[in-house]
């Protein structure tokens, strides 16, 4: 996934595109894809449509719109 910013220079914008750093799970260091272990919402338990979030616990669609996280695209 790429992300772009803008950065101001000299009276110029330039936009600077750069890889989002991926989320790794907090028990096994893997990514998403990769990772093996037990997934369930970190708040209520859930199993429900769950995704790994930025402090690499899962959380469920639920949680993630109640606490505002966001799941990596």
């Amino acid at each position: 996934m790429l992300a772009t910013t803008s950065v101001s220079s000299r009276g110029r914008k330039l936009k600077l595109k750069f890889m989002a750093e991926r989320y790794v799970c907090m028990q096994c260091e893997l990514t998403e894809e990769r990772c093996q272990c037990d997934r369930y919402c970190a708040w209520c338990q859930g199993e429900n449509d769950v995704r790994m979030c930025f402090d690499g616990q899962f959380y469920c669609i639920d949680c993630r719109e109640a606490g505002d996280l966001n799941a990596q695209s």
